[in-house]
Order: structure tokens, then sequence, then C-alpha cells
């Protein structure tokens, strides 16, 4: 007991007297002291010592989710997208982000997948909302890679096409096609560029363009076929055009990813817009 009260900056007495008040509030005994040479600690002790400390943990917990939360009322954070937040309702989530941190500074910015890595690596961006295929080339040890929405690739062909009457396409099918084509680093191009190659076959691509609107319309009215992510396509597709699945079937995901770190503004964001997303799916 002398020990402990000077480690606890109290006297002994005090020490004594508040080990009784919380004894008299639990009507349990926690110390027996009935053997003056040797002093016990008994089970009921025990069992208050374990809750104590699982309950003062807690209390750490929340002090410091609350710090986080201060931390919030200032700064700025960057965030780089490829241009689909609008298509999977991303755009919404971090409007309401940003109206319950309205101090927090949120600046976003739309580019091409290879520009928003870059800048990722560089530190000149918090986050990054990027296709799994764009994303892969990070190491898993440096940086969190979170899954928001899964997209399906699929083949845009006009309605005059021959092929737009078959359930779906194969590389066999396409072989022989006329590609248009985005650009590397996209996130379309690559696993374009595998589904071929799981065939041996070479694609035929005779254009390439970052510009969605450019390729359907090189597609329209012609024999060409353009690869596009569903949710990318949806918003400029009409009576001209058919979306054909692959077979094999291919599939991404969206991801939320940045570096490793206890910045609580990049992981309270991080945490909410994950929630979010779990939320609506249910």
């Amino acid at each position: 007991f002398s020990k402990a009260a000077v480690v606890l900056h109290l006297s002994q007495s005090a020490l004594s007297k508040r080990i009784q008040h919380i004894e008299a509030i639990l009507g349990s005994k926690l110390v027996d002291t009935s053997n003056h040479r040797r002093m016990l600690v008994t089970e009921a002790g025990e069992r208050f010592f374990f809750h104590a400390s699982k309950i003062l943990h807690q209390v750490e917990l929340m002090n410091t989710d609350l710090n986080s939360l201060k931390s919030l009322s200032n700064g700025v954070l960057t965030i780089g997208a490829v241009p689909i937040l609008g298509q999977f309702g991303i755009s919404r989530l971090i409007n309401d982000f940003a109206a319950q941190f309205p101090k927090l500074a949120l600046h976003v910015v739309e580019q091409e997948g290879i520009s928003i890595l870059k800048q990722l690596l560089t530190g000149d961006l918090d986050m990054a909302l990027l296709r799994d295929t764009q994303a892969e080339v990070l190491s898993t040890r440096e940086y969190v890679k979170l899954d928001l929405a899964k997209d399906e690739l699929q083949v845009i062909l006009a309605k005059t096409n021959p092929l737009a009457k078959r359930p779906s396409l194969s590389a066999n099918d396409l072989a022989a096609t006329t590609i248009v084509s985005l650009l590397s680093g996209s996130g379309v191009f690559e696993p374009m560029q595998a589904f071929f190659a799981d065939r041996h076959i070479a694609p035929k691509i005779i254009f390439s363009s970052p510009h969605i609107e450019t390729l359907l319309g090189m597609v329209e009215g012609s024999r060409h076929v353009t690869f596009l992510f569903r949710q990318s396509y949806q918003p400029f597709a009409n009576s001209n055009f058919v979306a054909k699945s692959l077979t094999p079937n291919i599939c991404s995901h969206l991801q939320l990813v940045y570096r490793r770190t206890s910045n609580p503004a990049i992981l309270k964001f991080a945490d909410y817009l994950s929630q979010q997303v779990i939320a609506e799916k249910g």
C-alpha cells in the first residue's frame, strides 16, 4: 500500500480509504489485509481489475477518437479521382462528408489514372479513387486499398454490327474486329489486353483516345467496337449502341487508395466512405 501510494501521489491512508470506498460501492472485498505480512488480492479483486482495465482502455480510445474529431476542424484533404465519381454516387458522398466537417477543406480533382498514380506516389495527393486495375502497381505494405464498388467490363457495339446479335463475346469472336480504345493507364486498356493475351490474340487497335464520346462516335454506324466498364458507359448509352458481356466475364473494383497513415482526416474519410457504401449496398 505504501509503495502504491507513492506512485499515485497519495498518502497511504487516502489510498486505503479509496479502496474501501470502491469495496463499499461494489459490495465485494477486493483486498484481503487480514494477514499483515502478506496482502492478498481476492478473486473479486482480480475480476474487478480485469474489467476496470478494459474500461480504462475504452476511455483512452474515446479520448483518442474525440481528439481526432477536433483535428478535422481545420486542414486540407486532397483527393484524386478517375472521372467516374458521378456514376458510382461518390460525388454525393463526398459532399455529405464535407457538410459534416465544413472547416476541413476538401480538394477533389478528376484526372486520368496515370496522372493520379504519379501524384499519389509523390505525396501531392492524400488519397485516390482508382480502379483496381490501376492501383495494382501499389504495394499493399505501403498502401491501403478499400473496395467500394464492383463494375463489369463490356464490349460496346453499334446496333447494326452483326456481333450485336450474340449474347456475349469471346476473344475469338473479336479476333478480327477493329477496336477503338481508351489509352494505356485508363484502367480499361490493361484488362482488355489481358483478355486477348489469355487467348494468344493480338487485338486490332486502330484508334486511341482519352474521351469516351470520341470512341462512341467512332463506333456508331460502324463495325468498330470499344471496351468500357458498364458504369462508365451508362451516361452515354442510347439506342444506337448495344453492350455485351465478355466470355469469360471480367470485373473490376473502384477502390479508395491511400498511403498507410495515422492522419485522422484521412482515416475518418476512408471509414465514412466505406461505411456509407456498405450501408447503401445493404
